[in-house]
């Protein structure tokens, strides 16, 4: 995994790394890491959602009441490919389990209220970055969006002048303020944990 990090732009599933997931699935269809690491890198590394996708639907086939599979299939439709009808079975399966993320009820009440904004797809990331090793490349592109889509939010608080807002970034670095200006002392990447504005 560590040997290719570029994003796949095709809408398809031909990238290699796909293929390479997809053959391990064949050979041992029960290695349940290959679905759900795949799956994650497939989507946050990669950016191959359709490959995505299929690996980890075919992980559900053998494991169709996992929490982390469902969990991350629902993050897939809901705030990557933005389609709540086909996230909400995903999220369904895991709001019925005692071993659900902590997080997990209220973001699933905003889901069926069809209301996402940046701050669950932060806490989305956030929950998935905390449970991955500290060496795995998956982890360590998670922590570039986290800091991006946290200092997002942060800064819109800031510049608007709103009550409460945190002035430390993801690394615990104060935010800076230039001439009445909130920025971060780091350049922000897009980040592509897509969502939709909240709705007011």
């Amino acid at each position: 995994m560590e040997s290719d990090t570029e994003h796949y732009d095709r809408q398809d599933t031909n990238s290699w790394m796909y293929r390479r997931f997809e053959l391990i699935s064949k050979l041992d269809p029960l290695f349940y890491e290959n679905y759900n690491l795949g799956g994650q890198y497939l989507m946050v590394v990669k950016d191959d959602l359709v490959g995505a996708d299929q690996l980890m639907r075919r992980g559900l086939e053998f494991y169709p009441e996992d929490v982390s599979l469902n969990w991350h299939m629902g993050f897939l439709w809901a705030y990557e490919m933005r389609d709540t009808k086909k996230a909400y079975p995903f999220f369904a399966t895991v709001s019925n389990k005692p071993n659900r993320p902590a997080m997990f009820d209220n973001m699933f009440a905003r889901l069926k209220a069809e209301v996402f904004g940046a701050r669950d797809a932060y806490e989305f990331a956030l929950e998935s970055w905390r449970k991955l090793p500290i060496d795995s490349p998956l982890k360590q592109r998670l922590e570039v969006n986290l800091y991006s889509l946290k200092a997002e939010i942060d800064l819109a608080c800031l510049n608007e002048n709103k009550i409460g807002c945190e002035k430390m970034d993801f690394e615990g670095k104060p935010y800076l303020n230039e001439k009445g200006v909130w920025k971060s002392s780091k350049p922000l990447i897009k980040t592509r944990l897509n969502f939709r504005e909240k709705k007011s």
